[in-house]
């Protein structure tokens, strides 16, 4: 499948949680995954992954979490959640 193209409010809220993020925040991720690329349009897969943010890395556009690298121009979907065996903020 074709990656989505963001409406530019969703795109603003995941611009958002990502500038709000810090080591040690929990995330759950929705994000493309190239698999090939047909006719100059890349094509793969969604995937979701959740856990430990470790570093926002703006320079490389890359979000990456304790089990996973993810270029921000492929987040599709990103949340905030409480640590695990955190207390609430």
């Amino acid at each position: 499948m074709p990656q989505v193209v963001l409406a530019s409010d969703r795109e603003r809220k995941s611009t958002a949680v990502l500038n709000g993020l810090h080591q040690g925040d929990w995330v759950t991720v929705s994000y493309f995954v190239p698999v090939k690329t047909i006719g100059g349009q890349p094509m793969g897969e969604y995937t979701v992954v959740s856990g430990e943010v470790r570093r926002v890395d703006s320079v490389e556009q890359l979000l990456v979490l304790e089990s996973a690298s993810v270029p921000f121009g492929h987040i599709h979907a990103i949340s905030t959640q409480q640590a695990e065996g955190g207390e609430p903020a």
